[in-house]
């Protein structure tokens, strides 16, 4: 199993079972190791030791709260943390019988002057009510339903000393609350942290949810990885970044011409919404594409054939058949003028016949419903939240917070590809694959941020070096990586430019190797 494949609860829990049935691995065992690795990264993080600032760990009934209490017992031993600075809050002290994970942990805690107490009598008093971290420990993705009862209050008196003060809260694998059928109505910890432990959960990659798990910190060396292995693609989803997309698209040989590069053709753009076919011709052209057509209404041309560069603009109604598509763009900033339809119908003709590839961006995403035409099978579309939920027939909730099952379901029904673009951008194939690519990036979340990305799908696409699929997945992962680098609130014909140089460093073959 790659290190960025995304799980579910169902395959989480598979995992540890087959650990302790067919590996020899005790929960003791994994416990520690998850613990002990949590507490190298919280380390990394504290700086300078020790840090005396007081840590609370919330503690549930789980592994999870277990995995807590093995981070505070491997700060303390590494002298990062006094003993005297630490507190346990836990929902139910163990009784001397018990021999779980959980309950040997906190008898070597307890052994080492550990103050402790049980959450009801620790809420009634008004000590350790200032800490400046708090581990949350209380569950995990096993959690069936909603928080209640005192889990729920400790959630809650988490997010409160949060909202009171300044204090870091470090959530054990997810924040507390989240499991693969949360949804935004429901409690969560607002984390800071998430100590994520390999194979990652992909509920942390639910839109809504994304924000309450803060910095996602991968957490290794739990499980051997032939025995994660053995349950590699059963969720077909994967966590992309720019490292491991990029390496997708092969490099640009030293000889090749431009119509070897690949043909894009564009067609984008209205009155009051001219910048979006330039931006999305700009898109194409930074990622490799060999020669960018722009088909535009006749009353823009002057305006953008004039700042065309090496672009070709052309009028949309004198669509020339002698050149040979290799991928097609239609809609952003598009518009619904009457004609749309009818030219809707004739591209799609005309990338059928060229074997093309066709990306679908805003105004044309509905007119495939209007046109009732089905899409050619590797067909993109690039739907912002808005558009997907016209086109999903679902609400705006249920696409922020659960998204997967939903693009999944369309991307079969309409044989095509889906990139969903929100703060978390995900891709779904027709055949079930996911990807997921970590955007939180507040540069992008402006307009023209989604042309662009349009332009980039289709440049890759024209290139015809990589499935619809992982053309979705590198433009995505690209952005991405490009607003990184940015790291400023730009024009997106500067993002261009960013985005360009990152593909030429990626995909240049400047040795002619």
């Amino acid at each position: 199993m790659p290190v960025n494949n995304l799980i579910n609860a169902e395959t989480s829990a598979l995992i540890d079972r087959t650990a302790s049935a067919e590996w020899g691995l005790n929960p003791f065992a994994l416990v520690e190791a998850a613990g002990r690795n949590m507490a190298d990264k919280l380390a990394a993080f504290l700086g300078t030791a020790p840090w005396s600032t007081p840590i609370v760990a919330f503690i549930g009934s789980g592994n999870n709260g277990a995995d807590a209490m093995v981070v505070i017992k491997t700060l303390i031993l590494n002298h990062r943390v006094y003993p005297s600075d630490c507190r346990l809050v836990l929902n139910r002290i163990p009784s001397e019988t018990e021999q779980t994970p959980r309950s040997e942990t906190f008898k070597t805690l307890a052994k080492m002057n550990i103050r402790f107490s049980d959450f009801a009598t620790w809420k009634t008093t008004s000590c350790d009510k200032n800490a400046g971290l708090i581990i949350d420990g209380i569950v995990g993705t096993g959690l069936k339903g909603q928080l209640a009862g005192t889990a729920m209050e400790m959630a809650r008196e988490i997010n409160e000393a949060k909202r009171k003060a300044s204090v870091v809260v470090a959530s054990i694998d997810v924040p507390s609350g989240l499991f693969d059928e949360w949804s935004a109505d429901m409690p969560i910890v607002n984390a800071d942290i998430t100590l994520a432990v390999e194979p990652r959960k992909l509920c942390l990659y639910k839109p809504s949810a994304r924000v309450f798990a803060g910095n996602i910190m991968s957490i290794g060396g739990v499980f051997p990885q032939g025995l994660l292995d053995t349950f590699a693609n059963r969720e077909n989803a994967e966590l992309f970044t720019w490292e491991t997309a990029k390496t997708r698209i092969p490099k640009i040989a030293p000889d090749v011409h431009k119509y070897q590069r690949g043909l894009a053709e564009i067609h984008a753009g209205c009155v009051g919404s001219a910048g979006a076919a330039r931006i999305a011709a700009a898109g194409a052209q930074a990622v490799g594409a060999g020669l960018t057509r722009l088909l535009v209404d006749e009353t823009l041309y002057p305006i953008l054939a004039s700042a065309a560069n090496g672009i070709m603009v052309a009028i949309e109604t004198n669509q020339d058949d002698r050149w040979k598509l290799d991928a097609v763009l239609l809609g952003s900033g598009w518009g619904n003028a009457a004609d749309r339809p009818a030219l809707f119908e004739k591209t799609l003709a005309r990338a059928t016949a060229n074997a093309a590839t066709v990306v679908l961006d805003a105004d044309a995403i509905p007119l495939l419903q209007m046109t009732n035409l089905s899409p050619v099978q590797g067909t993109i579309l690039t739907p912002h939240v808005g558009e997907f939920v016209k086109f999903a027939h679902t609400s705006k909730e249920a696409a922020l917070s659960n998204p997967v099952p939903l693009l999944k379901r369309i991307a079969k029904e309409t044989r095509a590809v889906i990139l969903f673009k929100s703060h978390v951008l995900i891709i779904a194939d027709a055949d079930g694959r996911i990807g997921v690519i970590d955007g939180m990036m507040p540069v992008l979340a402006a307009g023209g941020s989604g042309d662009l990305l349009a332009g980039m799908t289709v440049g890759l696409a024209a290139r015809r070096v990589a499935s619809p699929f992982m053309c979705a997945v590198v433009a995505a992962s690209l952005l991405v990586e490009s607003g990184k680098a940015m790291n400023t609130f730009a024009d997106p014909l500067e993002l261009a430019e960013t985005v360009s140089k990152l593909a030429f460093e990626a995909w240049a073959d400047r040795d002619g190797a």
